[in-house]
């Protein structure tokens, strides 16, 4: 083991010439004024390819490498976001504390507003943002160009989608919720004084912004045909709606956006789920409608461990291997998974063995994950370039039959659920729900397992309005990690960072979420 730290340790340390962006490369809110007037009227005088270079900056930062100028190692764009989600709650299991750069995700010891991490979620979608505005301040609004009006669609999605993230991050559910106060509202026109005293707009109000976006975003993009699933498309922009309208309890609505969205698409079979070379690594997957595309060039593949299969791969190179610092499911969720359901596979069992061919090959974690795989299926190889899923298939199914069941067809959500899972996940299913709210239950069961580690698991215990439960007979969680929390806690709630209260005069110290810290262990 004396060996493994070595070789860790010398990787970090290697890993830090990646880390070049600073604090004055990147501001700490956007401005709204990143392209000035002369370089717009420059830009919308290319000719629309050359408008390519700014779509793919906007997709690329999605994989940005250090966005904080910090040097952590826990930021390698939006996987990032999502693993520290994933340990917030209750069905990610970090097994190990030592070596462990998330670890205060789990124990919420990072909650400060001061806290760079904290910062990261704030700095990386507003980041976003500022490249969703580039691309549209740089398109004429009165354009009948068809390539402009799609790259207008894509950015305006890009913006909900990072909306639709603050929002949850920074507010309770939208239902009951809908007069709190969530996030600022930048728009592409926002000017740097503007943007320098802008109060927090309502939940309310973010998501009008976000259905507006999307619906101008679903014409833009109507009959564009993406270069890759990189890109977002009209069957995406319907798919982040559905979610929009699912986090409203607008359950038709939720229903025919998803049933739109998943149109065309086949989720994965069995063998596909669990493929060790492109299971969940792999953005050509079939069932997969939107992802990061992660080449072996990419920068954060190139630091070696500073990037999502290093932190969450049982089976790859890096922190999670080396560092023994895995991330498994919860025990409770794991035995709550028929021993027929294909999706048991992508989790050891108690013993923590990964067996290979039948015969024991290496010792991990009980329940450690092995869900997503190592790149080209080679098990500890010197690449970690795995691609990562942002929207797939399936989710639309679950969005759809739960749309179904709370929208006044209980009926027709069960048999789309027992469609889904008997298809394509467990032969042996049966759905022994029947009123809406037990339908709701058991779907939200299937997202649990169907999900897991994607970056749903959070927003599901919000909008549910859900506690969190690790302390039970014969948990997995870390003795110092046994926090229960009741809904709705304060530590559902992000704090505005501090140097966006410094910044934006439009948001005091008074205006913030309260301070909040975690009840006792085990209670």
């Amino acid at each position: 083991m004396k060996i493994i730290y070595q070789g860790l340790i010398a990787l970090v340390a290697a890993s830090f010439a990646f880390s070049g962006c600073t604090e004055d490369q990147l501001t700490a809110r956007p401005s709204g004024e990143s392209v000035t007037t002369d370089q717009n009227e420059e830009v919308t005088e290319m000719i629309p390819e050359r408008m390519i270079g700014l779509i793919n900056g906007m997709y690329a930062y999605m994989n940005q490498l250090d966005v904080t100028g910090s040097g952590n190692h826990t930021e390698f764009g939006y996987p990032s976001t999502v693993i520290s989600m994933e340990l917030w709650g209750q069905d990610m299991v970090q097994t190990g504390n030592g070596y462990n750069w998330f670890w205060g995700d789990q124990i919420y010891s990072n909650r400060s507003y001061t806290s760079t991490d904290m910062y990261y979620h704030w700095r990386l979608l507003h980041g976003l943002i500022d490249k969703a505005h580039e691309v549209l301040r740089a398109v004429p609004t009165d354009t009948d160009n068809e390539d402009l009006i799609a790259y207008m669609g894509q950015a305006r999605a890009m913006r909900a989608f990072c909306y639709l993230h603050l929002v949850q991050l920074y507010a309770h559910a939208y239902a009951g919720h809908e007069n709190d106060p969530a996030v600022p509202i930048l728009t592409e026109k926002t000017t740097r004084e503007e943007a320098g005293n802008n109060p927090r707009a309502t939940v309310e109000k973010v998501y009008e912004f976000i259905l507006e976006d999307l619906t101008a975003a679903i014409g833009d993009l109507a009959g564009y045909r993406r270069g890759g699933k990189y890109e977002i498309d009209r069957q995406v922009a319907y798919g982040l709606l559905a979610r929009a309208y699912l986090n409203m309890e607008r359950w038709e609505d939720a229903a025919e956006a998803a049933h739109a969205a998943r149109t065309g698409y086949t989720p994965m079979s069995p063998n596909e789920y669990v493929d060790m070379t492109t299971g969940f690594n792999d953005i050509s997957n079939r069932a997969w409608m939107w992802g990061c595309d992660l080449n072996e060039i990419n920068e954060v593949v190139a630091t070696g461990i500073v990037n999502y299969p290093s932190h969450l791969g049982t089976l790859s190179y890096g922190y999670a291997w080396a560092g023994r610092m895995y991330k498994a499911i919860s025990k409770d969720l794991y035995d709550a998974i028929p021993d027929d359901d294909i999706r048991k596979a992508c989790f050891l069992t108690d013993d923590g063995i990964f067996y290979l061919d039948g015969k024991p090959f290496m010792g991990a974690a009980p329940y450690a994950n092995i869900k997503f795989k190592p790149y080209k299926g080679e098990i500890l190889g010197d690449l970690n370039a795995g691609d990562w899923p942002l929207m797939r298939v399936e989710e639309m199914y679950l969005i759809e039959a739960e749309g179904l069941a709370l929208g006044g067809d209980p009926s027709g959500a069960k048999a789309l659920l027992e469609e889904f899972v008997q298809g394509y996940r467990d032969p042996n299913y049966t759905c022994a729900a029947s009123s809406p709210t037990d339908l709701q239950e058991e779907i939200w069961m299937q997202r649990r397992i169907e999900l897991w580690g994607e970056g749903f698991s959070w927003f599901d215990l919000k909008r549910l309005k859900k506690g969190t439960v690790r302390n039970y007979d014969g948990t997995n969680f870390l003795k110092t990690a046994r926090y229960n929390l009741p809904a709705e806690h304060g530590l559902f709630l992000l704090r505005i960072p501090l140097k966006e209260i410094q910044s934006n005069h439009g948001i005091t110290e008074a205006d913030n979420n309260p301070i909040a810290t975690p009840p006792a262990l085990g209670q």
